[in-house]
């Protein structure tokens, strides 16, 4: 569910007082961190209207809901328009916080693994992890059968993605001290390039490898700490969004893709085994060690 889908279902149940519909989206976006600010006004309207019956509305008729009596949604819609003001609260520059605050259950669970297994350092995301462990169960309705018997439970997800992200800072505050270079270099930043924002020092300092067009390896010359940098660029529009990300790599990626880069004793076979533990490695890294093991080959 998107927040398009989330005004059309509440418009069609307020227009055929169909409790199904909006059921179906109260479920979605109660206590999360949705912040679909849009959906305010219907929400309103349907806390005025009150009471709404149990029926297919999808023109083929319907029974009505085995209770056989109208139900009222003005406490939950009320809750739920607080619930999106307070979220509207929890701002952060992170590209995927966005996802974190989706509608879509699926898109929540990537950013939650993704932020289970990368270096962020982003405290801004905290609040936004902490909304989505107090909601845990990720409920979803449909008149044809009801509630969803076995929902996505995402708080012990959050919890980790939580956890992961406190000892991010807590190791980068201790790598702060042992590198004057990029001690200081957060574990992730952002800047945008269509609105001619720049990286500048002391990540101006690190060697580029010049991999590819769009992901690149960057190291510290100092202490040899990896970076993996990605051009977020769009080649369509007005390119006003297009970006560039840097993010820290952890000991676990900088050690496989230094494997990849300088085999023991200048061997260059073992690539198959070298390959099999890519898929444990986080999103960056995996595509820097295709680059990188697809070079190896070559050279091989």
């Amino acid at each position: 569910m998107n927040s398009a889908y989330a005004a059309e279902k509440l418009r069609n149940g307020i227009r055929n007082a169909c409790a199904d519909d909006i059921v179906e989206v109260l479920c979605e976006i109660s206590a999360g961190p949705c912040d679909a600010a849009e959906l305010i006004p219907l929400l309103e309207q349907v806390a005025a209207q009150d009471l709404y019956s149990y029926f297919d509305d999808n023109g083929a008729g319907g029974a009505p809901h085995p209770s056989g009596k109208p139900g009222s949604f003005r406490d939950w819609a009320i809750s739920v328009i607080e619930n999106i003001r307070e979220n509207q609260k929890l701002e952060s520059p992170s590209p995927i916080a966005k996802l974190l605050k989706s509608l879509e259950t699926h898109e929540v669970q990537f950013a939650l693994r993704e932020l289970a297994e990368t270096a962020s350092t982003d405290e801004t995301l905290l609040p936004i992890l902490e909304k989505i462990a107090k909601k845990d169960k990720y409920d979803s309705y449909w008149y044809g059968t009801g509630y969803d018997p076995s929902p996505p439970m995402l708080g012990a997800a959050a919890q980790a993605a939580i956890g992961r992200i406190r000892k991010n800072i807590s190791d980068r505050n201790a790598r702060g001290a042992a590198c004057q270079t990029c001690g200081k270099i957060q574990d992730v930043t952002t800047v945008n390039t269509g609105r001619d924002d720049h990286f500048a020092a002391p990540i101006t300092l690190l060697k580029k490898h010049d991999l590819d067009r769009d992901d690149d390896l960057w190291e510290c010359p100092r202490c040899g700490a990896f970076f993996h940098w990605h051009d977020d660029s769009s080649w369509t529009g007005s390119g006003n969004n297009d970006s560039e990300i840097l993010t820290r790599m952890d000991s676990t990626d900088a050690g496989l893709l230094r494997e990849i880069m300088h085999p023991a004793g200048g061997a260059l076979g073992n690539s198959a085994a070298l390959a099999a533990r890519v898929p444990g490695l986080s999103e960056g890294a995996r595509a820097l060690a295709a680059i990188l093991l697809q070079r190896r080959n070559q050279n091989s």
